[in-house]
């Protein structure tokens, strides 16, 4: 077991210390705190964010009915109507 601080955290996320932080108050990022200080184990942490990967491998992206497209319609970087945005 390897426990990490918010600096380390941040690091390994590739995220910064704040960022991590925040996601860690949110319960984005599991973490305890320890003598008042966030600590993070990095095994926990790896299978938490390889069990979200792997939840959202299935998703696709899909319109929705307020985009005034069809499902499975391409987006040019024009836009949808082809005009410039």
């Amino acid at each position: 077991m390897k426990l990490m601080r918010i600096d380390e955290t941040a690091e390994v996320m590739r995220v910064t210390s704040r960022t991590a932080q925040k996601w860690l108050r949110q319960g984005l990022i599991p973490g305890t705190k320890l003598a008042g200080k966030w600590t993070v184990d990095f095994d926990t942490l790896r299978e938490t964010m390889r069990s979200r990967v792997l939840a959202n491998i299935h998703r696709t992206p899909c319109a929705r009915p307020s985009d005034g497209l069809e499902p499975g319609a391409r987006i040019s970087p024009r836009g949808a109507d082809g005009a410039e945005s």
